[in-house]
């Protein structure tokens, strides 16, 4: 069917069922009696027939709009489709969401927003010793009147071990390196939770943190619950609040709690030398804190804080609470919760803890589900710092990632390298396979002559799904030719379902017009026209990109074609450069066959070899994904792996050369230098 008639139907069908549904001239009986009633009353059938026929002179009238105006259509269609694939990618017309290993975006600081300069100026702990990428600060606050605070605003706080390593002696240090300490916990981010649901959060956090802070000198531990139950308390002698020492099993069972006066409370806060807000839901946790009675509670221990008197340690909601809006949360929020937070920090900051690379859908989207915030990606709350929340930063926060405020000094540091996110180079590994860059190798080798090539490409995992500004970075390295740009989606029409030739080639549109100011136009190779002339179609194109999907298909389609040729001298000669993803980037080299997605196989009649654009590198793309590995350990090799390496070694007499991309990872070509970014 072609792109245009489908088109046509979806739209048919949605106003057709629309304006049956609507017509004034059918009563709610006859709608709900459906073909039965059609059947029985000639009558009512006459009405289904006139309300057709009003349906259709209608589509008449939109059809033609669509047609004068169809890339409109495109992007709006876009945009309002909210419809979950059945393959879990994400929505129909809209962006995947991809997660990210942390290392693909090291150079850039946690608060980067297109548009916004850093606040981060320099790699410093927070001793004040230089660090790598991994850290980063400012010391534009030191001798400020906010640098008496001691903050520390962290993702999980301890859960990572690394990161526990790395915060507690600065916790430490933050208060006095003395022991019998006193620490009050503000438990109402998880008020209203049943004892059900708080059990395992107890079992995997609260047990392990106060373990951890007795280790460094605190040993005294108040639970205070501003209102546990969320009870209505809107009388000036309302007083819901209750406190307990008990953090074992009685804290579950909810039991060892008794009411207090808010007195008291203003007095454990006045004794204390840290406060704890742990995670949960932040709009609970401020709403209680900015109203009756936990506001006379937070207005004592915010001056505590401010005079350095109290140090502040928060996790997850708590740190959302903790900047300047809590806009940044999917949790549920109450319609009468202001969004403002507690402003801590001497800079305008938000803070999105947890974080995960991912796409965000785009303004228009976002204001259509304005109260649908558990739709949201993460990209999408920091885009909207750029919309609602203007001069505010927006901080990215992975899990063993932290903030600390201390002697007027901001720094952004991360727990010392894991396995399965920073580690993941291995020196050795087992087979006779060739892996070029096993061990981090960033220059790598293809075995390209220089006098037979020198062409530019960028050959990705994810192109913009993941780590967008070092795509878009990398795009402008390519230095695309002027021209035409062609997005040739073969890929998408093999195996996968009919809807992804549409999704795909939507998320890449944008995607481009955003990240690279580039418009693409839509090629099927395998929808062309019969004798459609290969040089004709290249004819002023400065980029081709290749698509992601069933790299098998897209392979056949371009043999079939007879594009390789033409497009491979217009490459070599500088007058297109060749940007692929996924899919695509797989059969830009040498062999074709490293792969668990054989289902196109019989397509290429046993010939695994791809375009060769590479030297004699092939490309194994995703390989974060878990089957590539043992254990879900990134520095290890599945058995698999080792399987498909050694078949592609075999298969290509010893000539094949592994290169292995994570997303968010590419190659750089220029004519024979390839480089990793």
């Amino acid at each position: 069917m072609p792109f245009e008639k489908g088109l046509f139907v979806l739209l048919t069908c949605c106003n057709l069922g629309r304006a049956v549904r609507t017509s004034s001239s059918l009563p709610p009986l006859e709608q709900a009696a459906g073909l039965r009633a059609l059947e029985q009353d000639a009558g009512i059938r006459a009405r289904w027939v006139q309300a057709a026929a009003q349906a259709e002179a209608r589509i008449g009238n939109i059809w033609s709009s669509i047609a004068a105006n169809k890339d409109k259509f495109i992007d709006g269609l876009r945009d309002l489709s909210n419809h979950s694939m059945s393959d879990g990618a994400g929505y129909i017309l809209g962006p995947a969401k991809r997660g990210a290993a942390y290392s693909s975006s090291l150079e850039f600081p946690p608060d980067y927003l297109e548009g916004r300069t850093s606040m981060f100026q320099e790699h410093k702990d927070f001793w004040g010793k230089k660090r790598d990428k991994l850290t980063w600060s400012t010391d534009k606050f030191v001798g400020s009147e906010t640098s008496a605070m001691k903050l520390i605003l962290s993702s999980s706080l301890f859960s990572e071990e690394a990161a526990a390593e790395q915060l507690k002696p600065i916790l430490k240090e933050m208060l006095g390196n003395r022991a019998g300490l006193k620490a009050v916990w503000i438990h109402d981010a998880r008020a209203g939770w049943k004892s059900h649901e708080i059990a395992p959060v107890w079992k995997m956090d609260t047990v392990s943190e106060k373990a951890e802070f007795e280790s460094i000198g605190v040993s005294i531990h108040v639970g205070l619950w501003l209102n546990r139950w969320l009870e209505d308390c809107e009388t000036p002698n309302c007083n819901p609040m209750t406190i307990s020492e008990d953090f074992g099993w009685g804290f579950v069972a909810d039991r060892g709690r008794r009411s207090v006066s808010i007195e008291e409370v203003r007095k454990h806060i006045t004794d204390a030398d840290m406060l704890y807000l742990p995670g949960g839901n932040p709009y609970t946790l401020m709403s209680l804190l900015q109203n009756h009675p936990g506001n006379a509670v937070w207005e004592t221990a915010l001056d505590r804080i401010r005079k350095g008197k109290l140090v502040f340690v928060a996790r997850s909601a708590g740190t959302i609470a903790a900047g300047k809006t809590a806009d940044m949360s999917s949790d549920g929020r109450p319609l009468n919760v202001s969004t403002d937070g507690f402003d801590l920090l001497p800079e305008q900051v938000a803070f999105r803890p947890h974080w995960k690379e991912t796409t965000d859908h785009g303004r228009r989207w976002r204001d259509i589900h304005r109260w649908k915030k558990e739709k949201w990606s993460y990209a999408d709350f920091m885009a909207n710092l750029l919309d609602e929340h203007k001069g505010v930063r927006g901080i990215r926060m992975r899990d063993g990632e932290c903030i600390t405020y201390h002697q007027g000094r901001i720094s952004f540091m991360r727990g010392l390298p894991s396995d399965d996110e920073v580690d993941v180079f291995m020196p050795e590994y087992p087979g006779k396979f060739k892996w070029l860059n096993h061990d981090g190798q960033q220059n790598l080798d293809c075995g390209i002559k220089s006098e037979q090539f020198s062409g530019r490409m960028l050959i990705t995992s994810s192109m913009f799904d993941v780590n967008p500004e070092m795509m878009s970075a990398a795009v402008a390295a390519l230095e695309p030719p002027s021209g035409r740009a062609l997005w040739i989606g073969d890929a998408t029409v093999g195996k996968r379902p009919y809807t992804a030739r549409f999704q795909y080639w939507y998320n890449a549109k944008r995607a481009f017009q955003k990240h690279a100011g580039i418009e693409l136009e839509r090629v099927l190779l395998g929808q062309l026209p019969k004798g459609q002339s290969m040089e004709n179609l290249l004819k002023g194109v400065g980029v081709v990109y290749l698509e992601g999907g069933d790299h098998m298909h897209l392979m056949y389609a371009i043999r079939k074609s007879g594009i390789l040729r033409p497009l491979r001298r217009r490459i070599n000669s500088g007058l297109t450069v060749l940007v692929t993803r996924s899919a695509g980037s797989i059969d830009a080299g040498y062999d074709v066959g490293f792969t668990l997605e054989k289902q196109s196989e019989a397509e290429l009649d046993g010939d695994l070899f791809g375009m060769r654009l590479l030297g004699y590198c092939s490309l194994r793309q995703h390989f974060q994904e878990p089957q590539w590995h043992e254990n879900g350990k990134q520095n290890t090799l599945s058995k698999v792996f080792i399987e498909e390496a050694e078949a592609q070694h075999q298969r290509t007499k010893g000539l094949a050369r592994l290169i292995t991309l994570r997303d968010g990872e590419a190659l750089l070509v220029k004519g024979s230098e390839v480089t990793v970014v």
